[in-house]
């Protein structure tokens, strides 16, 4: 699959990593790390991605790049299957925390119809 991001695309990207150090992403098996001031990030990433897991990865890694943003480390995690291991396994999250995280990444996802369904 070929990704072309829309104007609507990048701008809910902008949104979404705004005033954020890291950003979750369980659909793309990532979490990100930013340095905005220099326009910089590092990915942990689970290294044997599902075909929609890969899609979603590629579709906000363009969008990072084209907004400027470049890529400064890729840690990829092998044996782990989704982002609430990454946090499990690298970061040490109880199984509360990852539940916090995700609410809370919810509630301040940026609002867009398109993830409504």
């Amino acid at each position: 699959m070929t990704y072309i991001p829309t104007a609507q695309d990048l701008y809910w990207t902008v949104q979404s990593i705004h005033q954020k150090n890291s950003w979750g992403i369980p659909s793309a098996g990532s979490i990100y790390f930013f340095d905005h001031s220099n326009h910089r990030f590092k990915v942990y990433t689970v290294a044997e991605k599902s075909e929609k897991q890969m899609n979603f990865f590629t579709g906000t890694y363009t969008n990072l790049l084209l907004l400027g943003y470049t890529e400064s480390n890729r840690i990829l995690c092998p044996g782990v299957k989704s982002t609430k291991e990454l946090l499990m396994n690298f970061f040490q999250f109880s199984d509360d925390e990852v539940e916090r995280a995700y609410v809370k990444g919810i509630e301040m996802r940026p609002e867009d119809p398109r993830f409504d369904e």
